[in-house]
């Protein structure tokens, strides 16, 4: 195999969630540009003009609009996807959300929520893929974990620790399917400009103090996560499951 070639998704199925804006949709976006045919799942109605903007007859694209808290909707969803595709061969578990609160204080019905969006669905979506994978022999999982799957942080308990969990799942997973050729991995983002941290990068008080924590002295985009998913997502990544690859502009390594 030439080099360009283990990167190269033609023929590739994809489902992916969360995808109808950040990370999601850039890399959907970036996979139906290298070929991949992909199934974007997310909670906003933003999603079915996200498929669309990307649909061709050589490289369909598929929006499902789902509330993937609600375990039935998500399994629908997934076996409509998978229906679409013709089958999985990546599953981009990208879904997720956070909310604040004082610890003492924390509502156990937020922790619920963002347990099961967060890890919950990861799993259960990971489960029906491999009832895909494992007679195909081959199959590459992505589970988006983060900066705080190794750095706890304060008023932020349920999302560090669904993310902190995330990363053994991801683990887990990579020990117990290597066998059926299927690769387990994650992506652990550091501070990028997203929807979700929008609120933190407006804060005149803890925006600064990031900066002085990133050795490369700003936050990333979303665009910046595209290679490691096209890398954990291609042909070569295929000796890599188990791996965590942190991009994150050099906070991990201080």
């Amino acid at each position: 195999m030439k080099a360009a070639e283990l990167f190269d998704l033609k023929g590739k199925r994809a489902v992916i969630t969360g995808a109808s804006r950040g990370i999601g949709r850039a890399v959907a976006e970036s996979y139906h540009e290298l070929g991949a045919s992909v199934a974007l799942l997310a909670r906003s109605s933003a999603v079915l003009d996200a498929a669309q903007a990307l649909h061709t007859p050589c490289a369909p694209a598929y929006g499902f609009q789902v509330d993937l808290q609600d375990r039935a909707a998500r399994e629908h969803a997934f076996e409509k996807a998978v229906a679409a595709l013709g089958g999985v061969d990546i599953l981009i578990n990208n879904a997720g959300m956070c909310e604040d609160f004082p610890a003492a204080d924390y509502p156990l019905d937020a922790w619920d929520r963002i347990l099961e969006l967060n890890l919950t669905s990861a799993l259960h979506l990971s489960q029906l893929a491999a009832k895909c994978m494992i007679p195909q022999r081959s199959g590459k999982i992505i589970n988006l974990c983060s900066l705080h799957s190794y750095l706890g942080k304060r008023q932020i308990e349920g999302y560090a620790a669904s993310k902190g969990a995330l990363k053994l799942l991801t683990q887990s997973l990579a020990h117990e399917w290597a066998p059926y050729g299927i690769c387990v991995n994650g992506v652990a983002p550091g501070f990028i400009e997203t929807e979700i941290s929008s609120g933190l990068r407006q804060d005149p008080v803890e925006y600064p103090k990031t900066l002085d924590r990133l050795p490369m002295g700003r936050w990333g985009t979303p665009e910046e996560l595209r290679g490691a998913f096209i890398f954990l997502g291609s042909a070569a990544s295929d000796y890599v499951t188990g791996h965590i690859l942190a991009v994150d502009g050099g906070i991990l390594a201080v």
